[in-house]
């Protein structure tokens, strides 16, 4: 599912609806994927906690060879000032830092979101 971002962004933006899952533990889990205006396409699996606003990449997709090479810097990480991508996305999904009660609902608030 597409989403927006910022007007400065060039990129188009998808969350695969299908991977989305809220743990226990808030954590809001999914594969992004960002398509460049060239065509160049970046595959990661990540992870946004809601509560505590920061993130985590646990995996990094190689679509020339087809397979997911975990992320060398797994550790959970404050959204950076210029990273207007997954600030976006937390605003979508933790509504008030609270996470979602199901993916359903995640995908919900995706759709719903004001900017779309």
């Amino acid at each position: 599912m597409g989403f927006y971002v910022h007007h400065t962004l060039n990129n188009q933006y998808f969350v695969d609806a299908k991977t989305l899952s809220v743990g226990e533990d808030g954590v809001v889990h999914f594969i992004l994927r960002v398509l460049s205006p060239s065509g160049a396409e970046n595959l990661s699996v990540e992870g946004i906690h809601c509560q505590d606003s920061n993130y985590r990449s646990y995996a990094f997709g190689d679509s020339y060879n087809k397979r997911w090479i975990e992320a060398t810097r797994a550790d959970w990480r404050k959204f950076a000032y210029d990273d207007k991508l997954r600030q976006r996305l937390h605003e979508d999904i933790c509504i008030d830092k609270t996470p979602p009660k199901s993916a359903e609902a995640a995908l919900q608030l995706l759709k719903k979101a004001p900017w779309r």
